[in-house]
């Protein structure tokens, strides 16, 4: 399954990164590639990308719904929101 994910941080700034799944593999609208496991119990997924080794915590179970949305800090000390726009 690949999720396509908007992240808006708190000051505007948003990043569109598509997960998928099957393969642990993540990329981005500004083109950075790289790897992600995702650990369930803290809602926490974990990035090794070109231009973003680090994790990413959700308030709560990632949303599965189209245009749903959660709140989201990253291990830079950045807040937003998370809105899903694409499950394949």
């Amino acid at each position: 399954m690949k999720l396509t994910v908007k992240f808006t941080d708190d000051g505007g700034d948003a990043l569109t990164v598509v997960f998928d799944n099957a393969n642990g593999t993540v990329a981005n609208d500004r083109g950075f590639k790289g790897a992600f496991t995702y650990d369930q119990a803290s809602n926490t997924a974990t990035i090794n990308a070109e231009d973003f080794k680090g994790t990413v915590t959700y308030a709560g179970p990632p949303p599965l719904e189209i245009g749903a949305q959660t709140r989201y800090t990253n291990s830079f000390g950045q807040n937003g929101v998370a809105t899903l726009l694409a499950v394949e």
